[in-house]
């Protein structure tokens, strides 16, 4: 005997139904609490992944602000040169070079 795979749906074109998602009223009793719950709750369960990822890129680019401005102070103080604060640095064109090499060299790998 042959198990057949189910079939997954590809048809269709945009956003599922709640329905579809099993979520709010169609949640089955297996199904996270937060897929049944209303409002915020559901609200946020829809959108955890999202929230998730751009929190992950927030902190990524603090860490590599918090780098940056130690890199920049450490170059400046080997000069006699003061060194510059975390919120100078953010607005400076070497954090803004930086941020963008990285990004390009990450797209590009």
């Amino acid at each position: 005997m042959s198990r057949r795979k189910p079939r997954v749906r590809m048809h269709k074109a945009g956003t599922e139904t709640d329905q579809d998602q099993k979520v709010g009223t169609y949640a089955h009793r297996n199904s996270p609490r937060w897929a049944a719950a209303g409002g915020l709750r559901q609200r946020l369960y829809s959108h955890s992944l999202g929230l998730v990822m751009g929190a992950i890129f927030v902190f990524s680019w603090l860490a590599q602000s918090i780098g940056g401005v130690a890199a920049y102070n450490e170059e400046q103080l080997r000069q006699p040169q003061a060194p510059m604060s975390w919120s100078s640095y953010t607005g400076s064109a070497d954090f803004w070079s930086r941020t963008l090499q990285n990004w390009q060299s990450e797209l590009l790998a």
